[in-house]
């Protein structure tokens, strides 16, 4: 086998194992161009990789309540911006704003939350990081309870 060849096939093969990881990190599953903002009680903080999941169960539009699957970045992505595996509890009362999934069953992607307690939240893909008390209490004067 020619050299050439040999240089060919193991950039083929490079490439290949490349692209699925590539395809993963992609946010073409969401609508960044859309923004929904949800309000209601946390269900589940999921603390785990490769993405850390905070579920909010809020009405939905007309049908009952729903529960939101938000997705964030990986633990040691969200513990660098100041979050930790007790950054929400089940019960706490939070607004969340998010980039929807194109697909109607896959998860919404995090742009920031808020606490009752005015804490927000920022998370992947925003470059702001950790929690910030600027506009925080405002947006959280709408959650009671």
């Amino acid at each position: 086998m020619s050299t050439v060849l040999k240089q060919s096939a193991l950039a083929a093969a490079l490439l290949g194992a490349v692209l699925p990881a590539a395809g993963h990190h992609s946010r073409n599953i969401y609508d960044q161009d859309r923004r929904i903002t949800i309000e209601g009680v946390v269900t589940e903080f999921e603390w785990a990789n490769p993405h850390v999941y905070l579920y909010v169960q809020a009405q939905g539009g007309g049908s009952g309540p729903v529960v939101w699957a938000i997705e964030h970045g990986s633990t040691t992505a969200m513990k660098k911006r100041g979050w930790s595996p007790d950054t929400f509890v089940p019960g706490d009362r939070v607004i969340v704003e998010a980039n929807p999934g194109r697909d109607p069953d896959r998860p919404m992607a995090l742009i920031h939350s808020v606490r009752k307690d005015g804490a927000t939240w920022f998370g992947r893909g925003t470059i702001e990081g950790g929690i910030t008390a600027a506009g925080g209490s405002a947006a959280a004067e709408g959650l009671t309870g």
